[in-house]
């Protein structure tokens, strides 16, 4: 027997690689699927705005299935980056990343990673010789980096217009 209809909606996506498989259609069609798809979830949005408890999703046989709506939200986030072409990982908030994966994450290399866990810079767990990093503990890393380096810009943004104004200053007194 042939592939069940609803497989005409299915997308893969690798985020290695190109966003959408060819294997089942061209990247066009996917494309103009997803946003096919992406109308019909914010018409759905739109009309349970009153009923904010409950989102009915149905699929291309006519089988419904309702959700919650924070679940409805996160699969129209989905379907948005996915039309937008964005890559992006789903993953349980308590995983546990090996080092390499980690390292991965906050675009650094694994032996640096490992000197972050050996300065005590980020909590980790041993199993047997090799260290696990809880992904939580990784994005709170990141988001901490990030604000780090954001303030460093600013301050490094008010050190100029402070050389700035002490240029203009020593002008105006070599010109009086």
């Amino acid at each position: 027997m042939g592939a069940p209809a609803t497989l005409e909606r299915e997308v893969i996506f690798n985020a290695g690689r190109d966003l959408l498989s060819d294997d089942l259609f061209t990247r066009e069609d996917a494309l103009r699927k997803i946003d096919e798809l992406t109308e019909d979830l914010e018409r759905l949005r739109l009309e349970l705005e009153g009923s904010r408890r409950f989102a009915m999703l149905v699929g291309s046989d006519g089988t419904e299935l309702q959700v919650p709506v924070p679940v409805y939200e996160i699969i129209l986030w989905v379907v948005q980056r996915m039309a937008e072409g964005k890559a992006f990982t789903l993953a349980p908030i308590d995983k546990e990343l090996t080092t390499q994966e980690a390292a991965d994450l906050l675009n650094v290399s694994r032996p640096f990673l490992i000197k972050l866990l050996d300065q005590n810079q980020m909590p980790y767990r041993r199993t047997g010789t090799h260290r696990r990093v809880k992904l939580t503990d990784v994005l709170t890393y990141r988001e901490q980096q990030f604000a780090r380096t954001g303030e460093i810009i600013r301050e490094m943004g008010r050190e100029e217009k402070d050389w700035d104004l002490e240029d203009l200053q020593g002008l105006e007194a070599g010109a009086g």
